[in-house]
């Protein structure tokens, strides 16, 4: 697939979403290059291959329980609905499609990744603690996926096969993950954010950000944004009107896209 016919699919996937949404009553907004990409260019940035998606935990539960009642082309995956998913997170694909990484892991369709908006601790030495432990079961958690499944790498699923034996129990993690996400629940606590989406340290923030959205154009379309997008923004990027070097307008992912045959 080209670029533009990827960006169209996502756009697609995005819509689904969007309109499941707004159908049932669940709050959500675009994330990190998303939202930077709906303030600062109304649409994609111009280098950026992925969507990204964030709701509070309530509404995120109820969006994966609930989202693949009503489709079938595209379909919500996580942990808890394909005990071999990898990521912490859910994902929402087009199954129609393949994407396929610089490993070859080829079990997913062209995606949009949704995260959740956790209540966490207002303690910055406890904060820090809450980060590191995250990290460590995330680790744990992906270095136990059986990879083996879905690759057509033959070192990918030696490697992953080869130290499975090494980790706890995937169902073990995800319990842990799972208490640490809800130890502090959202309204508890002064500071809120979505530590599974990849910049732990950058997503405290307070509270009161999760709670009003607003619509902001991207790619001829409005999805919904945290109304203050700048406080968000700024905690995840600094100055984020500002373009960064050129060596660094490169794609996050190496993904090579494909349409499937009916």
């Amino acid at each position: 697939m080209t670029t533009e016919e990827f960006r169209q699919t996502m756009l697609d996937i995005m819509d689904r979403i969007d309109a499941f949404c707004t159908e049932n009553g669940i709050r959500y907004s675009l994330d990190g290059g998303s939202l930077l990409g709906a303030v600062r260019h109304k649409g994609f940035i111009p280098w950026d291959d992925d969507m990204d998606v964030i709701m509070p935990r309530a509404d995120y539960d109820r969006f994966w329980r609930l989202f693949n009642e009503t489709h079938t082309d595209y379909k919500a995956v996580n942990f808890q609905v394909d005990p071999d998913f990898p990521h912490t997170f859910t994902r929402v694909m087009d199954t129609r499609t393949l994407a396929m990484d610089h490993n070859r892991v080829n079990k997913f369709g062209i995606f949009v990744d949704i995260y959740a908006v956790d209540g966490q601790p207002d303690d910055p030495a406890v904060f820090d603690d809450y980060v590191r432990t995250y990290i460590r079961l995330k680790n744990r958690f992906r270095k136990s996926a059986p990879l083996w499944h879905c690759t057509d790498s033959p070192f990918v699923a030696l490697k992953t096969l080869l130290r499975h034996p090494f980790y706890p129990s995937r169902e073990k993690t995800a319990a842990d993950l799972e208490a640490l996400y809800r130890r502090w629940p959202m309204g508890a606590t002064a500071h809120a954010g979505h530590i599974m989406g990849g910049s732990e340290w950058d997503t405290h923030m307070p509270a009161g950000i999760f709670e009003e959205y607003i619509r902001l154009p991207f790619e001829g379309r409005q999805y919904c944004c945290v109304k203050d997008y700048d406080t968000f923004l700024k905690s995840l990027y600094g100055d984020y009107m500002q373009l960064p070097p050129v060596e660094e307008r490169k794609p996050y992912h190496s993904i090579a896209c494909y349409r499937l045959e009916p």
